[in-house]
């Protein structure tokens, strides 16, 4: 829930960022993640029903179901959220171009949104196998707008009580010595 919030409030300001009114990709950026968090339970359930589903019942076999699924059902589930909740349609496109932004590494702010959400949290939890200059290569926002959304979601950690346990740039450094 930690990365679907996170997540939510990146493509927001990074939304801000392309001149929609604060609060307005928020809502969007929730989608992708709850989307994501569905496939995945359902796919849990349906493994302790039917562990055939799954040869061996190895992580990377559900690994790999997984991520088929994602693939062919999440965006479109994120959509009939979007529509199930009453956002407007123009959303849809937002979802679309997301979807299109992972392949072909061009600027959305939700697709960014997701990439830095998911630095963060993984940072948070001292688990981010990159540092801040080596995400920002992973977006496609200008540089100086992934540094102020990555400090606004620093500041949302703090506010909620998830600190920082050891920054990525201090881990770094402590593995070099």
């Amino acid at each position: 829930w930690q990365w679907a919030q996170m997540t939510a409030s990146a493509s927001d300001q990074y939304g801000q960022s392309q001149g929609h009114a604060a609060g307005t990709l928020y809502l969007v950026g929730l989608l992708p993640a709850l989307a994501f968090l569905l496939v995945y339970r359902y796919l849990r359930s349906e493994i302790e029903a039917n562990p055939s589903l799954v040869s061996g019942s190895s992580a990377a076999a559900f690994e790999n179901l997984y991520r088929a699924v994602v693939k062919r059902r999440a965006w479109k589930l994120c959509r009939q959220l979007r529509a199930q909740w009453g956002l407007p349609e123009e959303d849809d496109k937002l979802l679309l171009d997301a979807k299109r932004a992972y392949q072909q590494n061009q600027f959305n702010p939700i697709r960014d949104g997701m990439v830095l959400a998911s630095h963060q949290v993984l940072e948070t939890h001292s688990q981010s196998p990159i540092d801040d200059s080596q995400v920002a290569i992973l977006t496609s926002a200008p540089s100086v707008m992934d540094k102020r959304v990555l400090e606004h979601l620093r500041s949302q950690n703090r506010l909620s009580g998830n600190t920082q346990q050891l920054s990525t740039s201090n881990r770094s450094k402590l593995q070099v010595n």
